[in-house]
């Protein structure tokens, strides 16, 4: 086997699954819904199938991504794409999360059997372009039947992105949002307002800590999910810093910005203000169990907390250091290379991603509605009207920055995991850690590109 193939082998290994919410044990049952989608408002009525697909139909296989209430809402809009017309059939089959499904289509590109479309996270677009596993759609966006490329939000069309073409289009997009327990807040007198910078998060962080008689923790101030690299990332960029060079196409973990925004999160670990645990899926109950006051989460956790919560909550942008940065995340549709169906599967990305739909998506889940278009809905307006926390993170959208080509790379990612592993639980030396971690990642990154030719 060649070394490059040993190497696609070897990322589809080492992928693993991390923020999203964790794979059904079946396709999720499909939803129509008979009202404007609010979450304070939703009417549903379960059906037992899609409808049978009509006569001279093209087959379209759609491998998903999301499970529960996220999945459930996808395969509702499968099911209304494919009543609403008789050209295409889409045919959704969740895989998995993002990860899982990435190491499947890895698998089903040697195996020569890949579906036609695909959800994976847009991070991963440079990658899965270069390997020629996506199609270049760049001739469908821009063609007759296109999408007018001026109505995606800023800081997110790199994802979609690689060599300046378009080789998805983004679908369920999101930036992590600072999350905090508004009663919390009032009962140690902290204003009900979001920190808008480090020091004051650190300042209502400290004083928000509650202990037992016995002097044990049972509410801190903060909860750091790990096994992610938005967080930290937007808090590099923030400070200055950035977890790539691309003049010198390395990692730059030592970098001084960096490592002080390390040490600060060690530090407050220490102190027993913050709390991080490897197992992020036990530490993402926390704040709903109100045992962490605050903790970053996606836009994509609105609609859940708004159903979950049992006290008054409220959410903010990411805290700034010394200017406001958020770096996105979630995923992309693309077409398969190898598709034979690409006109027929473009029909549905773009009636998926359409301005009526994306509105209708991000009330429904808080996935940021990426077109201008649609957030200058009428139902939109109305959506933010009532739930004012999903406009906070279209405001905090303007602060979105693009994706750097890094984190295309499966492995790099995986090492950067292993660095918050490290730094925040096992309490490593923070500069000694971040140098060790920072020239695997850049290593393996490197190699990549050399792959590239």
């Amino acid at each position: 086997m060649s070394k490059s193939a040993l190497r696609v082998a070897f990322l589809a290994m080492v992928v693993v699954s991390l923020i999203v919410a964790c794979a059904p044990s079946a396709t999720p049952t499909p939803v129509i819904v008979k009202e404007t989608a609010v979450v304070k408002e939703t009417a549903v009525v379960v059906v037992t199938a899609t409808p049978p697909p009509k006569a001279e139909t093209v087959d379209v296989v759609f491998w998903s991504s999301l499970s529960g209430t996220l999945g459930e809402t996808t395969q509702d809009l499968v099911y209304r794409f494919n009543s609403s017309q008789d050209e295409v059939n889409v045919i959704n089959e969740y895989q998995g999360d993002y990860y899982t499904t990435l190491q499947k289509f890895l698998a089903g590109m040697a195996a020569k059997k890949v579906p036609d479309i695909v959800q994976l996270d847009g991070m991963y677009t440079p990658f899965m372009a270069s390997r020629g596993a996506y199609a270049n759609i760049d001739a469908l966006v821009k063609g007759p039947d296109g999408i007018d490329e001026s109505d995606l939000l800023a800081g997110f069309a790199e994802g979609d992105k690689y060599n300046g073409s378009y080789y998805a289009w983004s679908y369920a997009r999101s930036t992590p949002l600072l999350y905090f327990n508004t009663d919390a807040f009032a009962e140690v007198g902290l204003p009900l307002k979001a920190p808008a910078t480090w020091d004051e998060l650190v300042a209502a962080a400290r004083k928000l800590v509650k202990k037992n008689e016995k002097g044990e923790v049972v509410r801190y101030g903060f909860s750091l999910a790990l096994r992610n690299w938005w967080f930290l990332e937007s808090m590099f960029m923030s400070n200055g810093g950035t977890m790539y060079d691309e003049a010198t196409q390395s990692a730059p973990m030592t970098l001084p910005a960096n490592v002080e925004v390390m040490k600060a999160i060690q530090d407050l670990i220490k102190e027993g203000v913050f709390t991080t645990s490897k197992d992020s899926g036990a530490l993402s109950t926390d704040f709903l169990q109100q045992k962490a006051a605050m903790c970053f989460k996606s836009t994509a956790d609105l609609a859940a907390t708004v159903k979950a919560a049992t006290f008054k909550w409220d959410v903010g942008y990411i805290p700034k250091w010394d200017n406001y940065v958020v770096t996105p995340g979630g995923s992309v549709l693309a077409i398969a290379a190898d598709s034979q169906k690409k006109e027929a599967a473009w029909k549905f990305l773009k009636w998926i991603t359409s301005p009526e739909i994306t509105a209708e998506y991000s009330m429904r889940t808080g996935y940021i509605a990426l077109r201008k278009s649609a957030q200058e809905t009428a139902r939109l307006q109305d959506h933010f009207a009532k739930n004012p926390q999903f406009k906070v993170a279209v405001d905090q959208a303007q602060y979105a920055v693009g994706l750097p080509l890094i984190k295309a790379v499966p492995v790099v990612v995986e090492n950067f995991y292993k660095l918050q592993e490290e730094i925040f639980v096992g309490l490593a030396p923070v500069e000694a850690t971040a140098k060790k971690y920072g020239d695997i990642m850049t290593e393996e990154f490197q190699s990549w590109l050399k792959e590239l030719g």
